[in-house]
């Protein structure tokens, strides 16, 4: 997984998502908003960090379809989806 962050350890540096809400731009563009926990205590103490980022609509579709596929992907592994 080149291009990834990756810890000391080179395991891919994960922070769990928390919550998300959905925007758009004037009316124009997406917005999505991404709360996630920066580290555990974070999670622990339900304190989630922000990420806001803009995007066309094209994009949106493309995230919508791959996110989909993953899903999809994943509730098909022996283990079932992670909660």
């Amino acid at each position: 997984m080149d291009g990834w962050d990756k810890k000391a350890d080179g395991i891919i540096d994960l922070h769990p998502v928390m919550g998300w809400q959905t925007a758009d731009a004037a009316g124009i563009n997406p917005v999505l908003q991404i709360e996630y926990a920066a580290d555990p205590d974070a999670l622990r103490m339900g304190a989630p960090s922000r990420l806001q980022v803009v995007m066309t609509v094209a994009q949106a579709r493309a995230i919508d379809q791959a996110l989909l596929r993953m899903a999809d992907q994943c509730e098909r592994k022996p283990f079932g989806p992670a909660s």
